[in-house]
């Protein structure tokens, strides 16, 4: 361990450019510890992701005393252990894994097992070349869409839910407040009312059928990308 000390997120990769190259980073399994992990391979480092199981052993309070202090130390511990297991990096990684075990006629596989992750393996592939074929007809229909190019200059929309958005909203400027968007996508308060009249039975409903195309999780997708980068009022 080099050092303890509190970073703030938009500091952490600044601090880690001076560190020295192949030195290890480890973290513990997350939503974002993939990305994190990939980041800090490119500025030369051995960045290890844990799986949270692996890491809870380690924590001296156990899961009452569980912060980001506890959490860090856990970590360490954890990454000096010589048996410790890491998350492959990056699909490349996994990839290669995956050829070693169906390759490796001594391990405990036996024939079903091996032929079905063989196919799970081709069908993957398969789902990742339509994925790619999907971004590109995408991109295709965003360099010729101009509400697209627009809406995908928005922080947290992207090149993906610029097209899904503009899609399902159509013109914009029938809502006069972002507040009325939100509501119509349906980013509303839950209903705690002790009186349940016909009408708030009536607008939830409607709600719901409004917010069957967009969805509630790309504007929350979004709100998540613009936390880190929004300014506090005044």
């Amino acid at each position: 361990m080099l050092t303890i000390r509190a970073l703030a997120l938009d500091k952490f990769i600044a601090w880690c450019t001076q560190l020295p190259a192949g030195c290890i980073v480890a973290m513990e399994a997350s939503s974002s510890s993939h990305l994190w992990a990939r980041k800090l391979k490119v500025l030369g480092l051995d960045a290890r992701v844990i799986a949270v199981q692996l890491v809870s052993p380690y924590r001296r309070e156990g899961a009452s005393g569980k912060n980001n202090a506890n959490d860090a130390a856990a970590v360490c511990e954890a990454a000096s252990r010589p048996q410790m297991h890491f998350f492959a990096q990056g699909p490349a990684a996994l990839e290669a894994v995956l050829i070693d075990t169906l390759e490796d006629a001594g391990n405990e596989m036996n024939t079903l097992a091996r032929l079905c992750v063989q196919q799970a393996q081709a069908q993957r592939r398969a789902l990742d070349a339509h994925i790619a074929w999907c971004d590109e007809r995408i991109a295709a229909h965003a360099k010729d869409n101009a509400g697209v190019k627009k809406a995908a200059t928005l922080i947290g929309i992207g090149p993906v839910g610029a097209p899904a958005a503009v899609a399902t909203v159509g013109d914009f400027k029938q809502f006069s407040l972002a507040a009325q968007l939100s509501a119509w996508v349906g980013l509303t308060p839950r209903q705690h009312s002790s009186v349940v009249t016909l009408a708030n039975k009536n607008a939830r409903i409607r709600r719901a059928v409004m917010n069957v195309g967009l969805g509630r999780s790309m504007p929350v997708a979004a709100a998540i990308a613009c936390a880190p980068c929004a300014q506090p009022a005044g």
